[in-house]
């Protein structure tokens, strides 16, 4: 049985997703829309995943919009750099009509009145260029996020503890406390508090605390410092803690 020749046949590609704006309404809509589904079109990402990821601020009220929030953060753990091998087109979306103009076109027929969001049609994709540079976004948000890992390191600090042993029974502690204080000085280091500590028959230890730039000082850099201090002073050097 085939199709007459004359006989023409479309298909209607229904949407899974409706189209949505960015306006706090429209990311209301969106949760709602999210609420009882993991994507935007089936059940794996798509590029209208994407097209909507970048395009909406990861500064999301979870309180607010608990769905759309747990989606963002669904997609943003793939990366940016792998939307491109998401399956399906970029959406183009036409001009919406204003509704205050013509209030009479919010009147739909009984049937259309009665929809549900899974009726609405898929806005058709094009292989020319879009309105939309998915490349452009994509590499912006990207350029955003690794700004935002700079800055978060150039913050991040750590404390850090360590137990200097002095080389022999005539080696002044308080001589090598004043050298790592006065002599090793690094952008990024600040000497915190320091203490004699009993080791065992009379022998000590210099536990001295220090506050560490991540991103500037290496405790592998510090800890040779500390060891080479001139005059055999140093026998060796531990870290008993480390915190964040």
């Amino acid at each position: 049985r085939g199709v007459h020749p004359s006989t023409r046949i479309s298909f209607v590609r229904k949407m899974v997703a409706p189209q949505f704006t960015t306006s706090p309404e429209g990311l209301v809509k969106l949760n709602d829309f999210l609420s009882s589904r993991s994507y935007l079109e089936g059940y794996s990402p798509s590029k209208t995943d994407s097209f909507y990821y970048l395009q909406i601020s990861s500064d999301i009220d979870h309180d607010k919009l608990p769905h759309l929030a747990r989606w963002h953060r669904h997609i943003g753990s793939f990366g940016v750099g792998a939307f491109e091998s998401f399956p399906g087109e970029t959406p183009i979306f036409e001009a919406e009509e204003a509704k205050d103009e013509q209030p009479e076109k919010a009147v739909a027929s009984g049937d259309d009145s009665e929809s549900s969001d899974d009726e609405f049609e898929i806005p058709e994709s094009s292989d020319s260029d879009s309105d939309v540079d998915l490349d452009a976004l994509a590499r912006k948000r990207k350029e955003e996020q690794q700004k935002k890992e700079a800055e978060k390191m150039a913050k991040a600090k750590s404390i850090v503890v360590f137990d200097v042993k002095k080389f022999d029974e005539e080696t002044d502690l308080r001589e090598i406390e004043k050298y790592l204080r006065d002599e090793i000085k690094m952008d990024g280091l600040t000497w915190g508090s320091s203490e004699l500590v009993d080791v065992a028959y009379g022998i000590q230890k210099l536990r001295i605390t220090a506050v560490i730039v991540d991103i500037k000082v290496s405790t592998d850099v510090l800890e040779e410092k500390i060891t080479n201090m001139p005059g055999e002073k140093v026998q060796s050097v531990d870290i008993v803690s480390f915190n964040k």
